[in-house]
């Protein structure tokens, strides 16, 4: 039983205790359950709370153990200060520390209280720090801790002896080498004369392990040897490197994927079993099973194989939902009454393909689509993925409908770059009358048709695409980092069997980047030209019109480019404005995403 705990909930105490029921008493447990509930009250900045026990009989063979709680208050920093610091402002030491002075709002978490593990790591971090800027002869020593007079603050003092500033010397390397030295220098980020940074060390080893791995040495070693100067303050650093024998892949094991099929993991690999060992086709592949966008989480892990000449690789992964089921109702400004409906599944049966079903309906829309890919048609290299559509789309003088679909073939260029073929097949009807329920009221300005017939004409699209596309993306389904582009080149003529007659080309460019946090910054730029031989132009239906929170905010959908004043309909002489569309857009979004 415990009794004064006011702060801290019971359930929290009870998660330190193994103190048990209808247990042999053992007074020497209770101690030691005594001293765990201290240290849970000292982590939650209760640095004076005391913790006594009682043991109450019950009866002749039963006894209840209290713990006895006085929490006292909560003990807050007052002030972080540092003894013997010349050369570096208090400031930037302060800011690698994750003990921190108490704030105004620090009674709503941990922030400002002292955690002596925590405390510690810091004295480490302020180590490394000096460490990464020449200080290599540093001492920080055992900090000051006093209590206030009124035991509510404490301050910290820390005493540090900096030393003078080294600089890096002469560069040297030994051993199993390939090549000259002079090649093993310009792999490295530290140069003679540099100031010495031991973070900057460590990544030098790691690029130098990784050149010995990437030819199969995987259990290269490499040491780094120091002489010091104390005159001069100088280092002279000696890269020592044993290469070992050459190691090949022996088993690739793969676990935690209970629905996506090992070869949809296996085919995103850039190793094989019986290869050499690489170690940057290993980070590769981890990276490329991550950006699938099918697994929370990817852990790869290496051990010894049968022996010292194979290694095994253990692929860890954690599966996330793939599939989902959307149902909604709404109101919106700009579209009077929306509803939609969606079934999707982005792994379908755990092959990697996608599936999707999809309905819309508002006042400026209708759509039905259904949508299959396949990124590796019948296990080769091929993409292959195909569309079902039909489409209304209401505009501020017409509605355009469209039914059809396209097919589509892809191969890779590269892991990031693929070339795609793409057919379609779509009858288009363009009207400037309101049609229907669903649409009333969409088509704000009416025109009289007669007045501008050639651009309001429907008809077969008949259309080849080529394009080609890059994406280095880290996921393709919540992307953080990375970049995406595509370039086009569209096809309608008669040569194709279409009625429409164009050429459009364009593309798009986004970026993705972490900010802080769960936000990420998404930049997109977006840019297509359309053209046709034929005397009457593009069809309005064509060209390009934007506006609206899609592409261009701030204005009502599809309202921006150029207009003329044509005639109103039933009313003679009387002139309304149209918008054109047009055949040339340039647009640029700058958006920060985050997942809610």
């Amino acid at each position: 039983l415990v009794a004064g705990n006011d702060e801290v909930d019971l359930e929290k105490i009870n998660e330190v205790l193994d103190l048990k029921r209808d247990a042999i008493l053992d007074v020497t447990k209770v101690k030691r359950n005594v001293e765990k509930v201290k240290e849970l009250y000292v982590g939650k900045g209760y640095y004076l709370a005391t913790v006594d026990y009682q043991v109450k009989p019950v009866d002749e063979a039963e006894v209840d153990v209290w713990l006895m709680v006085d929490e006292h208050a909560k003990v807050a920093i007052r002030r972080v200060s540092f003894v013997g610091v010349k050369q570096l402002p208090e400031d930037e030491l302060r800011s690698v520390m994750t003990t921190k002075v108490g704030g105004y709002f620090a009674f709503m978490s941990d922030s400002g209280t002292y955690q002596e593990e925590a405390f510690e790591r810091d004295l480490a971090l302020i180590t490394a720090y000096y460490y990464d800027h020449g200080f290599v002869n540093v001492k920080v020593g055992t900090p000051q801790v006093t209590l206030s007079r009124d035991k509510r603050f404490l301050y910290i003092s820390i005493p540090v002896e900096e030393g003078p500033i080294f600089n890096i010397g002469k560069l040297d390397f030994t051993g199993e080498l390939f090549g000259t030295k002079e090649e093993y220098a310009k792999r490295l980020g530290t140069r003679s004369g540099d100031i010495f940074n031991r973070s900057r060390l460590g990544q030098d080893i790691v690029a130098l392990n990784d050149f010995y791995k990437d030819r199969g040495y995987a259990y290269v070693n490499v040491t780094p040897m120091t002489a010091l100067h104390l005159e001069a303050r100088t280092i002279d650093l000696t890269f020592e490197i044993e290469k070992g024998e050459k190691v090949y892949f022996e088993r690739i094991h793969i676990r935690g994927n209970t629905k996506t099929r090992d070869k949809v993991i296996r085919r995103e690999m850039k190793i094989s079993e019986g290869e050499l060992f690489n170690q940057t086709n290993l980070e590769t592949s981890r990276r490329r099973v991550m950006a699938l966008g099918f697994f929370e989480k990817v852990d790869i892990s290496t051990r010894r194989g049968s022996s010292d000449e194979f290694i095994e690789v253990n692929i860890e992964v954690a599966e996330r939902p793939t599939g989902s089921f959307q149902i909604g109702a709404g109101f919106s400004s700009v579209e009077n009454f929306i509803a939609q409906a969606q079934i999707s599944q982005n792994n379908l049966f755990g092959r990697g393909q996608q599936l999707a079903l999809q309905a819309q309906l508002s006042g400026l829309r209708q759509l039905i689509l259904l949508r299959f890919v396949e990124p590796y048609f019948l296990d080769s290299d091929w993409y292959f993925s195909f569309d079902l559509y039909n489409q209304t789309r209401a505009f501020t003088t017409f509605s355009r409908d469209s039914k059809g679909g396209n097919l589509s073939w892809g191969y890779p260029l590269s892991y990031e770059t693929r070339a795609y073929v793409t057919y379609k097949a779509e009858t288009v009807d363009v009207s400037t009358t309101r049609r229907g329920l669903i649409l009333a009221g969409a088509i704000r300005e009416p025109v009289a048709s007669e007045s501008v017939a050639n651009l309001f004409k429907g008809g077969f699209t008949s259309s080849v695409r080529g394009s080609i596309s890059y994406d280095s993306r880290d996921n393709r389904l919540f992307p953080t980092r990375g970049f995406y582009h595509n370039a086009f080149v569209e096809v309608a003529d008669e040569a194709t069997g279409s009625e429409n007659v164009f050429l459009r080309w364009g593309g798009f460019s986004r970026y993705y980047r972490p900010i802080w946090g769960p936000f990420v910054l998404k930049l997109n730029a977006e840019m297509g030209v359309i053209t046709s031989r034929l005397p009457e132009g593009v069809p309005i239906s064509e060209r390009y019109l934007v506006g609206g929170i899609t592409d261009v905010r701030g204005f009502r959908p599809r309202t921006l480019g150029p207009q003329i004043q044509v005639q109103s309909p039933g009313e003679p002489g009387a002139l309304v404005p149209l918008t054109l569309g047009g055949n040339l857009q340039v647009v640029w979004n700058s958006e920060i995403e985050f997942p809610l």
